[in-house]
């Protein structure tokens, strides 16, 4: 019993001075750190470190970069990559390396970002001709409500493009039958120029439903409906107009 419990005491010592061991690496490797960025003399802090480590190479390389001493980086860098390969700190550097390096060697660093980031440059530039030819200058004639319009009629066969308002602006306009019949069953006032010759063309065409299938008919006013009978006088047999008609000659409520 007192065996176990002593060596469950030597496990836990062990484990102890290792975790001990390990935070006072991390602490090191921190200190180190901070003492190099803080540092009046980085060449003395760079002291510490052990040659041919990892550590010894990246900090040696990044206080040279950080001078503009980039000869002696390029070989620290060579002798890094001989030694650990192509590391993510390697590459890193590399990288910083190369960017620094631009002025200097220009078309290195650019060979060097081309080939890093795979970018390619395959498209073909554009016509200078071309180019010479488009407008430097906004056609506000092509933002016209009327060409706007126009140009709805002619895209748009339904005519949804078009608010209410839009639809009102159109009546006077040649229209396609079922483009003519769109209109007349979305608008919703009869005061319009040109209704009436518009409904009275609707209702010639063969497949129309008559008079009363649209509910802007029934607010055509007495006037309306006796220019539109002169227009189309087989509405005179219609029973919907006829129901229309009448109604417009009732006296108004309260009077007799």
């Amino acid at each position: 019993m007192h065996k176990n419990r002593l060596s469950i005491h030597v496990w836990m010592l062990v484990w102890q001075v290792g975790l001990w061991g390990s935070m006072a690496m991390a602490q090191q490797e921190i200190g180190f750190a901070e003492r190099f960025a803080l540092a009046s003399d980085r060449r003395e802090a760079l002291t510490e470190l052990i040659p041919g480590t990892a550590e010894y190479f990246y900090y040696h390389c990044l206080h040279h970069q950080n001078l503009g001493e980039l000869t002696p980086a390029e070989s620290l860098l060579e002798q890094w990559r001989t030694k650990f390969g192509e590391t993510d700190q390697v590459a890193n550097m590399q990288a910083r390396q190369h960017l620094l390096s631009y002025a200097g060697h220009p078309q290195r660093t650019l060979e060097f970002l081309k080939d890093r980031l795979d970018l390619s440059f395959n498209q073909a530039p554009p016509s200078r001709d071309r180019a010479a030819q488009l407008p430097t200058v906004l056609d506000n004639t092509r933002l016209q409500p009327q060409r706007l319009i126009e140009r709805a009629i002619a895209r748009d066969r339904s005519l949804s493009q078009l608010e209410t308002a839009g639809l009102e602006q159109i009546l006077d306009r040649q229209l396609a039958p079922a483009q003519l019949r769109t209109v007349i069953e979305r608008l919703r006032r009869a005061d319009l120029p040109n209704l009436v010759p518009r409904i009275a063309e609707e209702l010639a065409l063969k497949d129309s439903r008559g008079f009363g299938w649209a509910s802007v008919h029934s607010q055509l006013t007495l006037e309306q409906l006796d220019a539109l009978l002169k227009l189309r006088r087989q509405l005179v047999e219609d029973d919907r107009f006829v129901r229309a008609y009448t109604a417009r000659l009732a006296p108004p409520a309260g009077r007799s």
